[in-house]
């Protein structure tokens, strides 16, 4: 059963904050790897459109994911994050929107992601309208790797490539205690929309920041 799960913010280098998703929570996910033979189906199928770099900075690159990159980005889930995600769920979100799922290079390794989906609903920024809106899922930087500007670079890129598929927005959601998290956010552009109670499991509640996009 879905329930809500959360990304830390310190993932970014923010130890106090909080995102919060839903998604389905599994404590192992190396126990729910897809089979071998899929994962190899999908890389030849994407390894051509996800291996070219996006942004190359002096200490890092970024670039599409690719299902080659799966047993990193779980390694990553699982070092940075409170709560684990199950392999297919990764390739799912990938498969559904391949130009927001993005990988940070660094020292011929791969040292972060973020993925995204698109969703539509109720503006948060124009009332009683609908909209296409990007949702941040889930970001996160090893912590060798922070204070590169790795973190904002994923979430500029996805931002991007949010634009080109016609969002209209993007927000996430983050824990209305996280100050550094909360100003990075707003120089980006994203402003606070509203507030959702009780919405982590400490009882905290969190903002919801929304940035308009097209």
């Amino acid at each position: 059963m879905p329930r809500l799960g959360v990304v830390a913010l310190w993932s970014l280098g923010y130890p106090s904050g909080f995102l919060r998703i839903p998604e389905i929570r599994h404590l192992n996910v190396f126990s729910n790897m897809l089979p071998k033979a899929q994962i190899v189906s999908y890389t030849r199928s994407c390894m051509e459109n996800s291996s070219s770099s996006l942004l190359i900075q002096k200490n890092y690159t970024l670039r599409r994911f690719s299902p080659a990159d799966l047993e990193a980005v779980i390694n990553i889930n699982r070092v940075c994050l409170p709560e684990n995600y199950a392999a297919y769920f990764f390739i799912e979100t990938y498969n559904t929107l391949p130009e927001t799922f993005l990988v940070a290079e660094s020292q011929g390794q791969v040292a972060g992601y973020i993925m995204c989906r698109l969703e539509h609903g109720f503006s948060d920024l124009r009332k009683l309208r609908f909209a296409r809106k990007g949702h941040i899922i889930s970001v996160a930087v090893m912590p060798d790797f922070r204070s590169l500007g790795i973190g904002y670079s994923l979430v500029d890129q996805a931002l991007s490539a949010l634009s080109t598929h016609n969002a209209d927005e993007c927000y996430l959601e983050v824990r209305i205690n996280n100050l550094a998290a909360i100003n990075l956010y707003k120089k980006m552009g994203f402003e606070i929309t509203r507030t959702i109670p009780h919405y982590y499991f400490d009882g905290f509640d969190a903002y919801v920041m929304t940035k308009l996009l097209n």
